[in-house]
Formats: C-alpha cells, sequence, structure tokens
C-alpha cells in the first residue's frame, strides 16, 4: 500500500494505492484513515487487481496531526456471481441485490507519518541564465534550503550543502539543472533551474577585400553579425591593437581604422640609368619609381570579433600602397626644358615602375636635370584617397657616347652648374 507519509498543513488528501487479488463484475469498497484521532474514509474502486482511493483531510486535522501517526485500513469486496444452480459459492456472501460478494480477509492496513517541517527550497536559480554558445563566461549556480539533511544537483555536480553557490562550465546546449533536498523522514522536494544556450554570434567581414592593397593610412571596414543579439558591439583591432568599437545595426556594422604599417615618402626611391647618345643624336633617360620596403613591412591584419566572444571573430589582410599621380623631369641642358606627365598607379612595398622616359638633343658632353620626389600634397582629391606626387630633388646625369654618335666635346655643365 501507498503512500508512506504526509505533510502536516499541506496534505489535504490522502491516495491510496493497494494490490489486492481480487476480481469480479462489480467491485467496491472503501479506504478508513485516522487522523488526529478521527476517523475518515472515501471510497476504494478496483481496476483489476489495482485497487485505489481517496480520503479528504480538512486542513485543521492534516495541522492537528503534525508529529503523528495515521492508521489507513482498507476494505474490498467484489461480485463472484451465482452458480448455475443459483446459489452464491463458498466463502461469498449473497447481498439483498443477489450479489454473490467475497471480502478481502484481512484487511490490508499501513500506517503513515505527518512531518510538521518539510524541505523547503527557496532559492535556486542560474546566473546568468542565458549563454552564447561557446562564450566562456561561467555559469553561477545559487542555492538556499531549509529543514533538509541532505541536497544535490543533477547534470554531475552532485551532492551540495543546504546553501551555496558553485561556478560551473557553461553547457554547449540548453541544459535544465534540479536540485533535490531531502529530509530525514525521506520527504524530497524539487526545484529546477534552466540554462538557455544561445546560438554564438558570427562575424563576417565583407570590406575590405582579404589580401587587397590600401593606398591610405586608413580603411573603411564592414561586416555583418549571424545571430546577433540587442546590444552586441563589435571590438575592431589592427595586428592586435584595439582600434575601438562599433554597434551592430540590423547584423551589420561598419567603420573606419586606422592601419598600423604604412609606407611613407622615405620609402619611395628612383633609379636613373645612365643617358646613351642614340645615332640620330638623342638623348632617352629611363625614369624608374621604386619602394624599398619590404611587403610584410606593411602587412596589416584586421580583426573583428563580437565583445565577450572571441570565437566569432573574422579576419583579413590588407597591405599598404602609395598612389602616385603626378611625374615631372625638368632639363637644364638642352630643350625641351620639361617633362610632365599624369599619372595614376599604386606603389607597393617592394615594387618598381617605370613612371617615363625622357629624350632631348645632345649639346654637350653632360647636363644636369631636376628629378622631383614624392611629396604630400596639401589638396585631397574628391576620391577622398591622398595622392603623392613628386618632389623637386636636382641630381647630375651622366652621358655615355654612343660609336654612332661620334666623339662628345668635355663636360661643359660641371658639378657646380646652376638652373639658367
Amino acid at each position: 500500500m501507498s503512500p508512506e507519509n504526509a505533510i502536516a498543513g499541506v496534505t489535504k488528501a490522502i491516495e491510496v494505492t493497494a494490490s489486492i487479488p481480487l476480481t469480479g463484475a462489480s467491485t467496491s469498497g472503501t479506504v478508513t484513515a485516522t487522523v488526529a484521532g478521527t476517523p475518515l474514509s472515501g471510497p476504494l474502486k478496483g481496476n483489476g487487481t489495482v485497487w485505489s482511493g481517496t480520503v479528504g483531510v480538512p486542513l485543521d486535522l492534516s495541522l492537528k496531526a503534525a508529529r503523528h501517526a495515521s492508521q489507513i485500513t482498507v476494505t474490498a469486496q467484489s461480485d463472484l456471481g451465482l452458480l448455475s444452480n443459483g446459489k452464491c459459492p463458498d466463502g461469498t456472501t449473497q447481498s439483498a441485490g443477489f450479489q454473490c460478494l467475497i471480502t478481502c480477509d484481512p484487511a490490508p492496513t499501513t500506517t503513515i507519518f505527518w512531518s510538521d517541517d518539510p524541505p523547503n527550497i527557496f532559492v535556486f536559480q542560474a546566473t546568468p541564465d542565458k549563454v552564447a554558445q561557446g562564450a566562456p563566461t561561467p555559469v553561477a549556480l545559487v542555492w538556499a534550503v531549509k529543514g533538509a539533511t541532505s541536497a544535490s544537483i543533477d547534470q554531475g555536480v552532485g551532492q551540495v550543502g543546504l546553501v551555496g553557490t558553485t561556478l560551473e562550465f557553461p553547457p554547449d546546449q540548453t541544459t535544465t539543472y534540479t536540485l533535490t533536498a531531502t529530509d530525514a523522514n525521506g520527504q524530497k522536494v524539487q526545484k529546477t533551474a534552466t540554462v538557455t544556450v544561445e546560438k554564438a554570434p558570427l562575424v563576417t567581414l565583407t570590406a575590405p577585400g582579404n589580401n587587397s592593397t590600401i593606398p591610405g593610412t586608413s580603411v573603411g571596414v564592414a561586416g555583418t553579425v549571424q545571430n546577433a543579439r540587442p546590444g552586441d558591439v563589435v571590438e575592431m583591432r589592427v595586428n592586435g591593437a584595439s582600434r575601438g568599437t562599433v554597434s551592430v545595426s540590423g547584423g551589420a556594422f561598419s567603420t573606419g581604422v586606422a592601419l598600423d604599417k604604412t609606407l611613407s615618402l622615405g620609402d619611395l626611391t628612383f633609379s636613373n640609368p645612365n643617358a646613351s647618345v642614340t645615332s640620330n643624336g638623342s638623348v632617352n633617360i629611363p625614369v624608374t619609381l621604386g619602394n624599398s620596403k619590404a611587403r610584410d613591412a606593411t602587412r596589416n591584419e584586421i580583426t573583428a570579433s563580437v565583445v565577450g566572444v572571441p570565437t566569432s571573430l573574422d579576419a583579413v589582410v590588407v597591405f599598404n600602397t602609395i598612389l602616385v599621380d603626378q611625374f615631372k623631369v625638368e632639363w637644364l641642358s638642352c630643350p625641351p626644358l620639361n617633362k610632365d606627365e599624369p599619372l595614376s598607379f599604386e606603389l607597393g612595398a617592394g615594387q618598381s615602375v617605370s613612371v617615363g622616359t625622357v629624350s632631348c638633343g645632345v649639346q654637350s658632353g653632360g647636363f644636369w636635370s631636376d628629378l622631383f620626389r614624392t611629396s604630400q600634397r596639401e589638396d585631397v582629391p574628391r576620391d577622398g584617397v591622398e595622392h603623392r606626387h613628386l618632389g623637386l630633388q636636382r641630381q647630375a646625369l651622366p652621358v655615355t657616347a654612343s660609336a654612332a654618335a661620334g666623339p662628345l666635346s668635355g663636360a661643359s655643365s660641371a658639378a657646380g652648374a646652376t638652373r639658367p
């Protein structure tokens, strides 16, 4: 039979289950319980050999029963039916309604104890109760229990004190923790706390392109955040150094960052091969602009990740270049005096490019030229990119005669020659 115990002031009905080997066309019975010295009863009904019934307990008697025991008795009978001769089988009693009733004898009994201080779980919660998948933040379980002799938490936590806090690694999936408190009479109460695991945000950088070249010291950055949460912000870094944060709006973000490794004007060099005299007596000077810095010295790794979720990171690499838009050479000793060409190309580290070839007739064995190096312009064009153009530097360029041109007179433009 069951139950085994009751709680004073809480239990207002005793539900009884008994196994009684009585079967027949009709079953009936009564369950009786003495609570605080008062007999109470309720109906009992069988279904095969499983019999069940309920005895209602008034609140005043439930309170008075604290720390006392109650005896529960069930009486059960079943109609076996008349024999073919119209009589009842032996061992049965014929009722006024011509039923042949057999009674369970002896009547099953049990005793329950009324506890007056059941276990009570005042607090059981998980903080935070929502975590992003893969986030390293631990989950704190907090609880407080009264009236129990032991407490335990499932999901691998185990036995715990009646009051306490424990830090658990965040689960990989939504998890419900159950706290069970048990008193000296074996009474148990439970309470649950659920940690919901949300899909982790995932950052994808859409601009700039990976391994692209950037003609300037800053670049615009854009991206998307899958599984974005309200209030998410993305931290930008360049070569590991923070460049601040930007808010996520509508699952996307955009900002600008300053590059860490860039080219300077001092990294640019000119290469001017010796002049040669052609058969028609003209001089051709090819001019090459180069960048002496190694490519890795201009490598910038741009990373973006949702703050608090390092696994959301995405990264691209860009290389800094200089955008050249003008080349100018002035000749001192022979016409034409100037060569001024508009250009448009990016010059990256470790690269060189031919920026022009100047020709003029030979008047003497040597001459001077004004060669322009790069310098920063004060104006910024409409495209927003900081361009560079060539600044003045005077250099002496030697001339080498060829056999077809005949002998040249001695150098008449000495090292100290000045510009006309």
